[in-house]
């Protein structure tokens, strides 16, 4: 799954559900300055001391951290940069994103 992103610096902040960037705003295809945005999913947790955990479902092992949400999702930006970067120069394919996975509650009985 892709997304034209136009990148020109006088566009206002793209405010969506999904917000790859502080400075985009979807474009048509016939945009000069677009480049495809390809999202993937991403699971936040807590970790240890604070720290919060960013992991790819979708990418085996590419897993970073942050002091904070927004910096978890920094570093896990640049771990996908870097995960698929690599991938594609060892001649291996990078999976498709399918966001499969689902988060729920479940009871368990008490002894």
């Amino acid at each position: 799954m892709g997304f034209l992103v136009d990148l020109k610096e006088d566009n206002p902040p793209f405010r969506g559900k999904h917000e790859p960037f502080s400075k985009a705003e979807v474009a048509p295809a016939s945009s000069r300055s677009t480049l495809i945005v390809r999202m993937r999913q991403v699971v936040l947790h807590p970790g240890e001391n604070g720290y919060w955990v960013a992991e790819v479902p979708s990418l085996p092992g590419c897993i970073s951290q942050g002091a904070s949400k927004e910096e978890a999702i920094t570093h896990i930006r640049e771990a996908i940069g870097q995960w698929i970067e690599a991938a594609e120069s060892l001649g291996r394919d990078v999976p498709a994103e399918t966001f499969d996975v689902h988060v729920c509650v479940v009871g368990v009985d008490s002894p």
